[in-house]
């Protein structure tokens, strides 16, 4: 359900129960990789991956910045649209079309309430994994998830973007995923990481070109 003016919305049906569900971070490894391979296939665009992606199933953000700036990218899109705010949010400024779900920090592992997502340390690519998680994906394969070089992108870098870090931030990102591993075995959810030089030690990693075979 999209939210309405003065209210958050939930995951909700169509799940993507028994799918496989791919991921499109922003990390550089994912440069020079055909994109379109992936339509048909179940996938979530994390920020500006959408520009890339306008075929994709559905479009995630928990950045305040990147909703601002890239409001009319979000307005255009044709797929499921999520996008994680605090609670204070100004409903007001709403974007017909997109379901707002709660985003909470300073919380473990992956939320199990259908209206809210866990941050992960504080980056997109966190949250739509818990997206994934939620719409209850039977297996998430994860494309660009680097979280190694602090700024970089497969894609041109973010306009407002400050250059800065030592990529510290990014390594404790990364430890993120660890906190997940019990719940999703639990729920037998196999994860596969498809970038060989991401900092995520958590899952198995592939070869970019498997994640189709």
């Amino acid at each position: 359900m999209s939210a309405t003016r003065g209210s958050f919305g939930s995951v909700s049906p169509p799940h993507w129960q028994g799918e496989t569900v791919y991921l499109i971070g922003g990390g550089p490894s994912l440069k020079g990789f055909d994109l379109t391979r992936l339509q048909g296939k179940t996938t979530v665009a994390v920020n500006d991956a959408v520009l890339h992606a306008p075929w994709a199933t559905a479009l995630f953000s928990l950045d305040r910045k990147w909703m601002l700036e890239r409001r009319a990218a979000i307005e255009s899109f044709t797929g499921e649209k999520y996008l994680a705010v605090a609670e204070d949010f100004n409903f007001d400024n709403a974007i017909p079309g997109v379901t707002y779900l709660l985003r909470c920090r300073n919380l473990r592992g992956l939320s199990t309430s259908p209206g809210r997502i866990y941050m992960g340390g504080g980056n997109s690519g966190y949250g739509a994994f818990n997206l994934a998680f939620l719409k209850r994906a039977w297996r998430i394969i994860l494309l660009g998830y680097d979280y190694c070089q602090a700024g970089q992108h497969w894609f041109q870098d973010y306009p407002w973007q400050r250059k800065s870090g030592s990529g510290q931030m990014y390594r404790h990102w990364a430890e993120q995923f660890d906190w997940c591993r019990e719940q999703l075995r639990w729920a037998e959810v196999e994860v596969l990481n498809a970038s060989p030089i991401s900092l995520i030690r958590t899952f198995k990693k592939i070869a970019l070109e498997e994640v189709l075979v």
